[in-house]
Order: structure tokens, then C-alpha cells, then sequence
């Protein structure tokens, strides 16, 4: 993947709360960022979409969107 590009797609209520810078990892083959999450709520984001298409292979081949959707547990007592 081409270094510091990508496009982590959404917003609203279910669109999760970065925390931190997005990276890569050395081989750009993993990227992370850190995240805020609430007990028991729906997300939804995209990787690229339209025209925010920003991951791109090392030889500017945009990501296809994709749409990723996950809801998370109850909270730890």
C-alpha cells in the first residue's frame, strides 16, 4: 500500500471515534488505527468510497470499497 494514504469513509452517531494517528505497519501490509468504543452500539465505516479512495496499492490501484459493519459486547462489570 502507498504510505500514509487511506480513507476511512463515514460519520454520524455510528462512525467510530479515532484516538490516535492511522498507520501502517513497516511492509504496508497492515494498517491501524486506535479507536473509541461504546457498549452495545452499532458501526458502520467504510475503506475508500466515491471519491475518497485513498488506499492504494504501491501502484496507485485504488481499494475497492468496502463497507464494514460490527456492533460490540456489553461492558465489563
Amino acid at each position: 500500500m502507498q504510505d500514509g494514504s487511506w480513507s476511512l469513509v463515514g460519520g454520524g452517531p455510528h462512525f467510530p471515534e479515532d484516538t490516535g494517528s492511522p498507520r501502517y505497519d513497516s511492509q504496508r501490509t497492515t494498517w491501524r488505527v486506535s479507536v473509541k468504543l461504546k457498549p452495545e452500539w452499532e458501526y458502520e465505516f467504510h475503506l475508500n468510497r466515491g471519491q475518497f479512495n485513498s488506499f492504494r496499492s504501491a501502484e496507485g490501484v485504488p481499494l475497492e470499497s468496502v463497507r464494514m459493519t460490527f456492533k460490540t459486547g456489553k461492558a465489563r462489570e
